[in-house]
């Protein structure tokens, strides 16, 4: 199984050492998929303020992850303008801010 998973760039400790997602690797019809268990494992969400107000953020080890999860996420929202990436010590983090 693991072997099944590495051609996908999918290894044991990716975070560390894979820079980027992979998605060319992964068959289209999976990529959300993917990209879902990514934000389930290094996302968040949150409401500021009010009830109304939400977060939504990503961070990983690798600036190149963060970019590639980014341009996928507001490729399939339709953002054509990017936010900018956090990057700190030794990770990077995207957000998007919005109301329900």
């Amino acid at each position: 199984m693991f072997k099944d998973l590495a051609v996908y760039g999918i290894v044991p400790n990716k975070t560390c050492i894979t820079k980027g997602l992979s998605l060319d690797k992964i068959p289209s019809y999976l990529q959300k998929d993917y990209i879902r268990g990514l934000f389930d494992g290094d996302g968040g969400i949150s409401f500021t303020g009010n009830i109304s107000e939400i977060s939504c953020d990503f961070t990983s080890y690798f600036y190149e992850t963060v970019q590639e999860f980014q341009n996928f996420i507001d490729m399939n929202i339709g953002k054509t303008q990017h936010n900018k990436i956090i990057k700190s010590n030794n990770k990077s983090r995207c957000s998007w801010r919005g109301h329900q």
